[in-house]
């Protein structure tokens, strides 16, 4: 049996509690004054796919559990759901946008992802480190406005807001650290 710490999750962190298996959904770590720091999440039950959230001691220690991983790409969202398809033998499978959070933000279309399973059930995905993404929309440059370090906001092709360089134009294609959310490059 491996043990993480409590403050060692993230989101789509896998661990058992009270008997019960979840699956992280949005992770907060609280510290307050002089007092000891608390970790906050938000989880989903495997089983009966109800939320809760828990709040964990700093230095907590959670039983982990690991979920079998699939290659897949994905295909399309449709509302609040969003459609992957195996690499191996086309089987398609749906998660909702409340199970893939943020990780949502950087799909498009034939992205390559591997999707997480629990008794035989999609649970989640993990993300390349970074997705190139097209600029559909940003504000000109201003000439003399090169102060260090300045930026504007970009909306690149999955109505995602990201904040680039000035130099950054409508049609750049651009990586962004999909752990961050936050601009690396211009590719």
């Amino acid at each position: 049996m491996a043990y993480l710490a409590s403050n060692s999750l993230r989101e789509g962190s896998l661990f058992i509690y009270d008997g019960q298996k979840y699956i992280v959904l949005k992770y907060q770590h609280i510290k307050k004054g002089r007092g000891q720091a608390v970790i906050r999440v938000k989880v989903q039950n495997i089983v009966t796919r109800s939320n809760t959230e828990l709040t964990f001691s700093n230095e907590e220690k959670l039983e982990e559990f690991t979920a079998e991983k699939k290659s897949a790409q994905f295909l399309y969202s449709e509302g609040d759901s969003y459609y992957f398809m195996d690499n191996e033998n086309f089987e398609q499978y749906e998660l909702n946008r409340e199970i893939l959070g943020t990780k949502a933000d950087f799909l498009y279309e034939g992205l390559k992802v591997v999707v997480l399973f629990v008794e035989d059930e999609p649970l989640s995905i993990d993300l390349p480190k970074s997705v190139v993404l097209e600029v559909i929309d940003t504000e000109p440059a201003v000439a003399g406005n090169t102060a260090t370090g300045a930026s504007k906001v970009a909306k690149v092709g999955n109505n995602l807001n990201i904040l680039v360089p000035l130099f950054i134009k409508v049609g750049d294609k651009i990586k962004i650290n999909t752990e961050t959310g936050k601009y690396s490059s211009r590719e």
